[in-house]
């Protein structure tokens, strides 16, 4: 059995993935997850213009790994910090009878927090983790999608 509802959301999150997109979000702009749908916010949060990129398929792989690692997360600690360097993913699923569902991640890099907004007909289902265990994995991925981003290529 999964360790805790995050961890079911993560590995939910990376299973019958058809598309993937990663952009650049606003760590300034408040946080509004209750509105799900928004091309303009992912997990959230204001996507920043003209930052969106798709996944190429090869890091496909290398993404969902990182969300089934069992001990890359901590979801059992609750923290504050200041945001920074901030990376939204969008997964679309692939599923049955036409169902509809994404999730989208908030990847904060300064807090090593996530935040993976599960959206199924309209209604999304909030979850949030700590990545510290899994940070340089998570780096390597988001850098690879991203590799002409200078703020991601300065973070250690």
């Amino acid at each position: 059995m999964p360790a805790s509802a995050a961890m079911v959301a993560r590995w939910r999150a990376a299973s019958a993935v058809e598309r993937v997109t990663v952009s650049r979000l606003d760590a300034r702009d408040p946080q509004d997850p209750v509105k799900v749908g928004d091309p303009n916010r992912l997990a959230g949060f204001k996507v920043i213009a003209d930052t969106t990129h798709e996944l190429a398929e090869g890091l496909l792989g290398d993404l969902t790994k990182w969300m089934r690692a069992e001990d890359g997360f901590n979801d059992k600690v609750v923290r504050r910090c200041a945001r920074g360097a901030m990376v939204g993913i969008l997964l679309k699923h692939k599923l049955p009878r036409g169902i509809k569902e994404s999730s989208a991640l908030a990847v904060d890099f300064t807090c090593n927090s996530l935040v993976l907004v599960r959206e199924r007909d309209g209604k999304g289902m909030v979850t949030a983790s700590f990545f510290d265990a899994s940070r340089a994995e998570l780096l390597s991925i988001v850098r690879r999608a991203l590799p002409d981003d200078s703020d991601l290529t300065r973070l250690r």
